[in-house]
């Protein structure tokens, strides 16, 4: 099996815009059963700079031991800076070994988009999982479908 498929993807956030406010439906990532997993950013069109929180915040993975649970920061898990108002369509990522010691839940803490006067600002977050023992099929990848040629 190709290396790919071996790959498992999740929504982090959905393709959304928001203008002075947090973006809506940040998504929870279960690790359980993976060993690494890559956080991919992606900018569209920006009237404002995006953060954790604030506009002057760089965006920030934290983790839980539960969902519901209390949320802390994961240490060296954050962009360098808030992503600038200026960075249309651009790609961002964040590496997680997930072998070091780590909490099973993940997500990106509270993405906010600052004021972009009365003009949102796009962003899109997902990641890619890469299991210790490969996915099967394509609901094990997190897929609705799977074609292979």
């Amino acid at each position: 099996m190709g290396t790919l498929l071996k790959l498992k993807y999740f929504r982090g956030l959905s393709p959304a815009s928001q203008d002075n406010d947090s973006f809506d439906e940040n998504q929870v990532v279960d690790t359980q059963g993976l060993s690494e997993i890559l956080w991919l950013i992606e900018t569209g069109e920006l009237a404002a700079a995006i953060g954790s929180e604030t506009d002057a915040a760089a965006l920030q993975i934290e983790e839980a031991d539960d969902p519901e649970g209390e949320w802390n920061d994961l240490e060296g898990a954050a962009l360098a800076a808030a992503i600038a108002g200026t960075a249309d369509n651009e790609k961002r990522a964040i590496w997680i070994d997930l072998r070091k010691t780590h909490k099973r839940y993940q997500r990106v803490k509270d993405p906010f988009a600052g004021d972009g006067t009365m003009t949102e600002s796009y962003l899109s977050i997902s990641a890619i999982g890469v299991p210790q023992a490969g996915p099967v099929d394509a609901d094990d990848m997190g897929l609705a479908e799977l074609v292979t040629a």
